[in-house]
């Protein structure tokens, strides 16, 4: 389920991406990243680097568009995650109920969530254009799921790996 909302989700971002470059910071931030420069204050040293990446994969023809997909990737991503976070809320909130009605409704709030997320205004106008936003929901979510995740694990040694990979996401995110 979560991986056909991820498809869904990055099929509609990458069919309505901005073909080329937009008329604000989008064109900075392209242009930063095809020559891994430097944007303006206080930069974005990952989002640079992620997209300079992308600006030498030939899928596009455009580097504007291979870097315009780089948003749309992340906020597809951040939703996939959205998704795997009301999930394990919503596991929580039924606690030991398994019947077919509550999981039914375990998913169904699930992919609600991720699509609200995936289609509103905002998130929107940062997923089809090169903006660093979508990257910045994707680590926000990730690490959320992580410490949903840690919660079950706290007291392993793969409650520490998760903590740990939490924690460098986090610090990722600062970039």
């Amino acid at each position: 389920m979560a991986a056909a909302i991820w498809l869904f989700i990055l099929g509609i971002y990458a069919h309505n991406a901005a073909p080329t470059v937009s008329f604000w910071d989008c064109g900075e931030f392209i242009a930063t990243s095809a020559i891994l420069g430097v944007p303006h204050p206080p930069g974005a040293p990952l989002y640079t680097l992620v997209g300079r990446i992308f600006s030498m994969i030939p899928f596009y023809e455009d580097i504007a568009a291979r870097i315009n997909f780089v948003s749309a990737l992340c906020s597809s991503l951040a939703a996939l995650f959205g998704y795997l976070v009301a999930v394990r809320l919503l596991r929580l909130w039924f606690g030991a109920d398994n019947s077919i009605f509550s999981r039914m409704l375990i998913y169904a709030g699930g992919a609600c969530g991720a699509l609200l997320l995936a289609f509103g205004r905002t998130e929107w106008s940062n997923s089809v254009e090169a903006e660093v936003y979508a990257l910045s929901m994707l680590i926000f979510f990730a690490v959320l799921w992580l410490a949903l995740l840690y919660r079950e694990h706290q007291d392993s040694y793969t409650g520490d790996r998760i903590l740990l990979a939490a924690v460098f996401l986090t610090f990722l995110g600062i970039g």
